[in-house]
């Protein structure tokens, strides 16, 4: 290390008076000179005197060079770090002191820092002037181009297992460093020759053998027989070993609240469970064989189809299916399949790879892979594009699909749910449902009856709901206002279940008192016979052949037009057929039909097609 030493200069007389009572005094400062630490004797020194320590050394310690900087900053620094300043000290005539100033840069943060003292004596050759170096916590080395150690501190020595006097036993560096760990001190000095300062993770072994992680800087200095390397370090044991209390703890909070979540989503689950359950109850015969067969399905994994009308509880069925099967603790996925813009029902469904489309900026995750060992429930299942039927019926075959932009193959296992208002027959005759599909979907299927064919669920569903809406409103409805029960049986509820809920919750806000009436709608027109998603009443009807069926629908036709078979309002205009088609369907069917009696008439009158 460089030493710097001056004429003897005077201490201030408090100066000299506690030096005379409290020898060897140590402090580590910034290089702006504010403390960062102090040994008991410089604290002490501080507080007699009421000074800090950089006020210390303004009042005389270093007066030449602060003097001629102009700034304690400026002139600490333009010190090199391992630059040592010494000063000689007079006390007495008998007694003097060597104040002993160095620079190191502390590793980690690679902050510059002073380490002062003060050592009884004043002829420089009898003084060590790296004895500042012990007196501090940080491990100090300092060593030359080739790896021969010049100086090592006493921390460093204790900490490897080596007593002060054994010091001329480790005069290499590579005695210092665990050698299988990927750093190499040489190496780092080198890059430190290069920038002026390197500062890496290293290993450093014990005399036994065992190793402890060190923060390493290491500090180039230009000298006339070449570069020296100043190596400060810490001892990162502690440090790593409360990081790994605090990831530990913070492994536990993190699992906790993982089981917090999955405790909240199961309790949720429940909820919703529950909540279906409720939804499902009923005390009709008809709504019980519903219930049979949802318990029949439910322990399976069999495909179910569930058709009814809207309003009438499609989801809710299918849900109390999942909550009774082996996946109830599984996820429960719901596509609305009729809500999906056409463009976007592929990636919600299948996911995508990033760079697939336009902002697909990355990966995601379908619904069908969300749903993986749980439940899919396609609702509105008539309204899927038949492209995406293809895709889907893979799935339900093959138990895999591809995401969007991708070409790799994914398995998943889940079981689907689908349900729908639509006669899938009559969109099958139509081409816009394929019928494998169909079969496929239809291995189980449940037809959720309409509220017209369980009205003696209606007592028990109304009680259901002012329950639900008295929690809703904080109300205390007791109960309907009158005998209400007979005009609702009356009633069709074209809007099922979900119709007699509006009306109770309309109820309730009209209300004043603790009694709720419910208005039958009367504007309402009423339903075609056909309306069940059944089917339609057939009991109008009788059995004929189709021709028969033609022959008599054209005969109708052209009652109504009065025999004016072309025109405009004529017969093949309503049904929508070329005259001439038509009078060779006439022909062929052998109707004739006078244009003004209704009388027939010979096949003459009727012109070849």
């Amino acid at each position: 290390m460089s030493e710097t030493v001056s004429p003897h200069l005077e201490l201030p007389a408090p100066v000299r008076e506690w030096v005379q009572a409290n020898p060897l005094p140590t402090v580590l400062l910034t290089e702006d000179l504010v403390t960062l630490s102090a040994n008991a004797a410089f604290s002490e020194l501080l507080t007699q005197l009421e000074l800090r320590a950089e006020e210390l050394l303004l009042r005389g310690l270093l007066t030449e060079e602060l003097s001629e900087a102009g700034s304690g900053t400026d002139f600490f620094s333009t010190l090199q770090a391992g630059t040592c300043l010494v000063r000689q000290l007079v006390v007495s005539e008998s007694e003097h002191y060597t104040f002993h100033l160095i620079k190191l840069t502390l590793p980690a943060s690679a902050a510059s820092c002073l380490c002062c003292m003060l050592l009884p004596g004043e002829d420089p050759e009898h003084v060590h002037l790296t004895g500042i170096l012990n007196t501090i916590s940080c491990f100090v080395v300092e060593f030359d181009s080739r790896g021969s150690i010049i100086y090592i501190n006493d921390h460093l020595l204790l900490q490897l297992g080596f007593a002060p006097w054994e010091r001329p036993e480790l005069i290499r560096l590579h005695q210092l460093e665990n050698l299988a760990h990927d750093t190499n001190l040489m190496s780092q000095a080198k890059q430190a020759e290069a920038r002026g300062l390197s500062n890496v993770s290293a290993e450093f072994i014990k005399r036994d053998g065992t190793v402890f992680p060190v923060e390493v800087c290491i500090v180039a200095r230009k000298t006339p027989t070449g570069s020296v390397f100043l190596l400060t370090a810490r001892d990162l044991t502690a440090q790593l070993a409360r990081e790994v209390i605090r990831d530990d703890t913070l492994l536990r909070s993190e699992q906790q609240v993982s089981r917090i979540t999955q405790e909240n989503i199961r309790l949720q689950t429940q909820i919703d469970h529950h909540a279906a359950t409720d939804l499902l109850i009923h005390q009709s015969a008809a709504y019980e064989k519903v219930i049979k067969q949802v318990r029949l399905v439910a322990p399976t994994d069999a495909t179910v189809l569930i058709t009814g009308e809207t309003g009438t509880g499609k989801e809710l069925i299918a849900r109390t299916i999942h909550r009774l099967s082996r996946r109830a603790d599984q996820p429960f996925v719901t596509v609305d399949c009729g809500c999906l813009p056409r463009e976007l029902i592929e990636s919600e469904l299948f996911g995508y790879k990033k760079g697939a489309f336009t902002g697909a900026d990355k990966d995601r995750q379908g619904r069908i892979a969300a749903a993986d060992q749980g439940t899919l429930f396609l609702d509105e299942i008539g309204e899927l594009p038949l492209l995406m039927q293809t895709r889907l019926l893979r799935v339900l075959q093959e138990g895999e699909y591809t995401r969007l932009g991708d070409n790799q193959v994914r398995k998943v296992d889940v079981r689907v749910i689908a349900a729908t208002n639509r006669d899938l027959h009559l969109r099958i005759a139509q081409n816009s449902f394929r019928s494998d599909l169909f079969y496929r979907l239809n291995v189980f299927p449940i037809v959720s009856i309409p509220l017209r064919e369980r009205k003696e669920d209606l007592d028990i569903l109304i009680r259901h709901f002012i329950k639900k809406f008295n929690q809703k409103y904080s109300r205390k409805i007791a109960g309907l206002a009158g005998t209400p029960l007979e005009p609702l049986s009356q009633y069709d509820f074209p809007g099922n279940v979900r119709e007699l809920e509006n009306m109770v919750e309309r109820g309730f806000i009209v209300s004043n008192s603790n009694l709720i009436s419910l208005t039958v709608p009367s504007n309402i027109p009423p339903l075609p016979e056909h309306r069940s998603g059944r089917g339609f009443d057939d009991s109008q009807f009788e059995a004929m052949s189709f021709e028969e069926g033609q022959r008599r629908h054209i005969q109708f036709v052209l009652n109504k037009t009065e025999g004016k078979v072309s025109g405009k309002d004529g017969a093949a205009q309503i049904l929508k057929m070329n005259p001439q088609t038509l009078f060779s369907k006439m022909r062929k069917l052998g109707i004739r039909h006078s244009q003004h009696t209704g009388q027939r008439v010979g096949p003459d009158d009727i012109p070849d097609s």
